[in-house]
């Protein structure tokens, strides 16, 4: 597997946008509607875990062409593997897989930025990824060499994480988990058993 993980539901609605703005209205579309490279567009960002250097890559999309700009790094801890944004676009969060930790960012609106919120917050073993619940309120670690997920409370002001107490066991090596829509159910993809 690629060491290198874009996970980032922004650049799918930059892409989205593009795809509309052909659709309904670009030049040579033969519709009538406004081109998708307007300059009200909000600017859009890119995150890369780095899982060799511990670091994660900051970029600015270009919201007309797609293009990244590399904007700096941040520091995360040992092997970071993915990078999750909360439904709001506040927070950032990376599953430190050699560390056994979650570090946790605080998104700057304007350059897309990652600020460190403290110090990584403790996980199961080789946390694998991060799953936000649409709300906001809550994450959701895999932890892929312990076989159990993590839950924390997210601080709607800070975006810092509390752990909301013991591990619960899922299958043989977790791989991923996500939430449903209504917030209600958590799903986890076990990749040892194979099995949900």
């Amino acid at each position: 597997m690629n060491s290198k993980h874009v996970l980032r539901k922004t650049v799918m609605g930059v892409a989205l946008l593009g795809l509309i703005g052909l659709l309904t209205g670009c030049p040579g579309s033969g519709g009538g509607g406004t081109s998708a490279a307007s300059p009200n567009i909000v600017p859009r960002f890119a995150y890369v875990a780095n899982y060799n250097d511990g670091t994660v890559s900051m970029y600015t999309v270009n919201a007309a062409t797609g293009q990244l700009r590399h904007n700096g790094y941040v520091a995360a801890g040992t092997n970071p593997w993915r990078v999750t944004v909360d439904p709001a676009d506040k927070f950032a969060y990376v599953p430190n897989y050699g560390s056994d930790n979650i570090s946790a960012y605080t998104i700057n609106s304007n350059t897309g930025a990652l600020t460190s919120i403290g110090a990584a917050v403790g996980a199961g073993s080789a946390p694998y990824s991060v799953a936000i619940d649409p709300s906001g309120k809550f994450a959701y670690v895999a932890n892929f060499g312990s076989n159990d997920v993590s839950a924390y409370s997210i601080n709607a002001t800070t975006g810092a994480l509390t752990s909301l107490g013991a591990t619960v066991a899922a299958g043989s090596t977790p791989y991923a988990v996500v939430v449903d829509p209504s917030g209600k159910f958590a799903y986890v993809a076990n990749f040892g058993s194979n099995d949900v």
